[in-house]
């Protein structure tokens, strides 16, 4: 779930050990809605974009990783600290946007 949210970021990050992404519309004989046809078809290929879609299988972090679904796969440590490191590096009006300050 939240599939169609994380393909309309500029960036995703997935946890290695929790991160399950899918199509699950597919297996319900529903058509993915919110855009992740032409959106996964954008990010890894037509050829990988298909296989997620049309087999509704779970893709793990490292998968998601591999075929470009998202930026990085990392253990939910890294993960956390890197949510709080990226801000950092922004001009000030980004980080007082993202941090909330």
């Amino acid at each position: 779930m939240g599939s169609e949210l994380a393909l309309a970021c500029d960036m995703r990050f997935a946890s290695r050990e929790k991160a399950i992404l899918s199509q699950f519309e597919v297996g319900a004989g529903l058509v993915p809605g919110g855009g992740p046809m032409a959106r996964l078809s954008r990010l890894m290929g037509r050829g990988r974009a298909l296989e997620v879609i049309l087999s509704a299988d779970d893709v793990s972090g490292d998968l998601a990783e591999r075929y470009g679904y998202v930026n990085r796969s990392l253990p939910m440590l890294t993960l956390t600290g890197l949510s709080k490191r990226l801000p950092l590096g922004s001009p000030p009006s980004t980080k007082q946007t993202i941090m909330g300050y």
